[in-house]
């Protein structure tokens, strides 16, 4: 096996282990060598790969919200109008549950400050909500949707806050039953035109 390919496999396989310890134990308990120890590697190995739990965080978000976002694409075609698909796709990222309970880890109590600084510093978290948003955003930029003055990167940055305030902070979010009725007025209003 080429070494690149090997590289790629254990640093899967590390962000793997660190998804099931922070899920097992949360972020702020989960220790490195939990991780190495799960991962089946040597604490320089996982150090090689990974400087910090920091570090090891953000690679499990990122992975998290890629496998959301292809889950997304591929059951959310775009066509139509656009506003329905960016609704759809609010609803998914902040009330959908995840089958790898992601969400929950980074999203405690204990944590959330440090995932909030992540999410607002990551240039590879960053990336990765791009990823997640660009399709439907691209599909109404090029129907003449999207609002004067948004582009795609600020629409990018506002729909990231929206979810992660929805998912931080969901008792202070409307009740579930006018959820979407809401972000369809207060949130999608604001991008796209009517």
């Amino acid at each position: 096996m080429p070494a690149e390919q090997s590289d790629d496999s254990q640093h899967e396989r590390i962000v793997i282990a660190a998804t099931a310890c922070f899920e097992r134990w949360g972020v702020p308990r989960t220790r490195m060598e939990d991780i190495a120890k799960q991962a089946g590697v040597s604490r320089p190995t996982l150090y090689r790969y990974f400087a910090s739990k920091d570090a090891l965080q953000q690679a499990v978000m990122v992975r998290h919200i890629r496998r959301r976002a292809a889950a997304l694409h591929q059951r959310v075609p775009r066509s139509g109008p656009s506003g329905p698909l960016i609704l759809q796709a609010l609803l998914a990222g902040a009330t959908e549950p995840s089958d790898d309970h992601v969400s929950e880890s980074v999203l405690g109590t204990e944590v959330v400050h440090d995932t909030a600084r992540l999410v607002g510093e990551s240039a590879a978290i960053h990336e990765a909500m791009h990823d997640y948003w660009e399709p439907f955003l691209r599909h109404a930029a090029d129907r003449n949707e999207l609002r004067d003055g948004v582009t795609i990167e600020s629409a990018v940055r506002w729909l990231t806050m929206i979810v992660f305030y929805l998912l931080t902070l969901p008792e202070v979010g409307p009740p579930p039953e006018r959820l979407a009725a809401d972000l369809e007025t207060f949130v999608v209003g604001a991008i796209i035109t009517p």
